[in-house]
């Protein structure tokens, strides 16, 4: 289930925000954005599980370098972007907005596909 550790410190006055962007996303049915699967918390954090994803892009692109990896390295890069693209047409159809994309917020299932995630980057514009 969980990929990346997925733990954030939220400020008291941004939990509402933090848990309509949850929402949001658990309402978001794209196979190019992270889904996640549950929430916890403490007196500190919150905790997220999420779909595995075995890299982020900083590692794909660094797996991608090994010799063994040459022969897709360009078809790869190609459907890296697609994806990406594609994950952003969903976020702007559903009014929303990614903040924050950086390749630490674009994870790599072991399937080679793509997803965008990042808690707090969601800017919903829709009212």
């Amino acid at each position: 289930l969980a990929g990346y550790s997925n733990h954030v410190f939220i400020n008291p006055k941004n939990i509402k925000d933090f848990e309509n962007e949850l929402k949001l996303l658990q309402e978001l049915e794209s196979p190019y954005i992270v889904r996640y699967v549950t929430c916890a918390a403490d007196k500190d954090f919150y905790y997220l599980a999420n779909h595995l994803c075995e890299y982020d892009l900083v590692d794909y692109m660094e797996y991608l370098r090994q010799p063994e990896q040459k022969d897709r390295k360009e078809t790869s890069l190609r459907r890296i972007v697609e994806e990406m693209l594609l994950g952003l047409q969903v976020l702007h159809r559903a009014g929303v907005v990614h903040r924050d994309i950086k390749p630490r917020n674009v994870l790599i299932a072991r399937s080679d596909d793509l997803k965008l995630k990042q808690h707090g980057a969601f800017h919903v514009t829709r009212h």
